[in-house]
């Protein structure tokens, strides 16, 4: 018998793959009221469009285009007020997300080694630069996105990073010597309960560094114990860095399930004794937010 037109339908259908979702956009959950993020959007949205800035070269304009537009660093990398906005005034001094801190970019920059563009933009294609710590936390989604884009943009968008220290090159340069010359373990002590875990538990890979088989980044060469807050380090320590199953990336270890709270705070001190910076203020309450923050 011929078909009728419902069961055409579901051949037609079936032969395209699969049956037709009945799907709502689901009710406005925000619980501000709109006229108030339209008074937000006063205060704070800057409509425009990009314009060159006619100091740079091209590839540091596309570089500035790419990351104040598209890639919006500063969204994580600078603070933000009670109100949620970017402190204008305190541009890339590093910001919170997620529980992280995004490192400050220009001046009052951390990292050890201070980026040049080329290590930036190993970094951003890769996740990892010589003498540069492993990308984690929010900062990994970003790198695994980028590693799939256009070469040449990203080689844009790590010059224009790099370019955000304004500090002398031979300042930088100077603290790179000398951050290189550091021991494995700084100028830590020897003794103490954080030493005695930091030997067992990570001395193997981070004092013999990258260069040996199965070593890792020397820690005074990492961000993480150098930071305004131990957050980045109890992260890492505790969760370790993964990558995903498809990426052939370095990695690192969790110790969640072999340290105890107490353990995990002694390491955590311990390791901020390979900077130059003091201890900071209030260790276990950070290990308790980041514990809070998971459950």
């Amino acid at each position: 018998r011929r078909p009728e037109r419902s069961e055409l339908g579901r051949v037609r259908r079936s032969r395209r793959g699969a049956e037709p979702v009945r799907a709502e956009t689901p009710a406005n959950s925000v619980i501000i009221p709109r006229p108030f993020i339209a008074i937000w959007k006063k205060l704070y949205f800057e409509p425009g469009v990009f314009q060159p800035d006619p100091s740079r070269d091209a590839v540091l304009n596309r570089g500035a285009y790419l990351a104040e537009g598209l890639g919006h660093c500063s969204s994580c990398h600078t603070p933000r007020d009670k109100l949620g906005a970017e402190v204008r005034s305190a541009r890339y001094n590093g910001g919170e997300v997620g529980g992280w801190h995004a490192p400050a970019l220009n001046g009052l920059s951390r990292s050890p080694v201070p980026w040049t563009p080329e290590a930036m933009a190993a970094y951003l294609r890769t996740g990892i630069a010589d003498a540069h710590a492993i990308a984690a936390g929010p900062m990994a989604g970003v790198v695994r996105n980028l590693g799939r884009a256009a070469p040449d943009d990203v080689q844009a968008l790590a010059r224009y990073a790099a370019a955000l220290d304004t500090r002398p090159a031979a300042v930088r340069a100077a603290q790179a010597a000398r951050t290189l010359s550091v021991p494995p373990r700084g100028r830590a002590p020897a003794s103490g309960p954080g030493a005695i875990i930091y030997a067992g538990a990570c001395a193997d890979c981070h004092d013999r560094g990258r260069a040996a088989d199965g070593g890792a980044l020397p820690l005074p060469q990492a961000i993480a114990p150098a930071l305004p807050t131990p957050a980045n380090l109890i992260h890492i320590i505790r969760d370790g860095i993964v990558p995903q199953a498809d990426e052939h990336a370095r990695w690192m270890p969790d110790f969640a399930s072999a340290l105890t709270g107490q353990e995990l705070i002694d390491l955590v001190m311990y390791i901020r004794t390979f900077t130059d910076y003091p201890p900071w203020s209030d260790v276990p309450a950070a290990v308790r937010a980041a514990n809070k923050a998971d459950q």
